[in-house]
């Protein structure tokens, strides 16, 4: 009967340490773009959030690290909204630095601070690296002059929301991103 029980009592305690919680713990967040260390930018939380953040990062520092944020938000003093999860620990690379090993969290999802967005129109698809963001976005084909709809599954970002802010190329005819 004691067998039983401990069998239970394992099996139960199996079933609540396997749950992968990482990426239900998301919030959202307006930061400010501090600059940039070991290759990715830093972002500053505002000091209201940081009960949030600890929440979803462990850590109640300020400034992290934000893994998978795109460089067109890289300008320092920028205000961004930003969508936010703890990084996983396979997410995660070496840096040697003199500065302070500020912590990581991966955005998901950002867009500037004033609501407004960024144009970026590639004449290249965007990278199909794996994440575990999947959606589908519009992507502006310069052969064709052309907005198509894509399926995508990487982590950077790339494309846009709506065709109508795609459609937003034809008429800048604005390259980078």
């Amino acid at each position: 009967m004691k067998r039983v029980i401990m069998v239970f009592i394992v099996l139960i305690v199996l079933a609540f340490s396997c749950n992968d919680h990482e990426i239900d713990n998301t919030d959202t967040f307006e930061v400010t773009v501090a600059g940039a260390n070991c290759g990715l930018i830093l972002i500053d939380f505002n000091e209201g959030d940081l009960g949030r953040i600890k929440n979803i990062t462990g850590s109640d520092w300020s400034r992290y690290r934000a893994y998978n944020l795109d460089d067109r938000f890289s300008e320092i003093g920028q205000k961004l909204i930003v969508f936010v999860r703890k990084t996983k620990d396979d997410e995660l690379h070496p840096c040697t630095t003199m500065e302070p090993g500020y912590p990581w969290v991966t955005v998901i999802k950002a867009e500037l601070g004033d609501g407004s967005t960024i144009t970026a129109c590639n004449d290249t698809l965007p990278t199909t690296e794996l994440c575990d963001a999947y959606y589908k976005t519009w992507f502006y084909d310069k052969t064709t002059s052309s907005c198509v709809q894509i399926e995508y599954s990487g982590c950077s970002m790339k494309g846009f929301e709506t065709k109508e802010k795609c459609e937003s190329c034809k008429n800048n005819n604005v390259t980078g991103g």
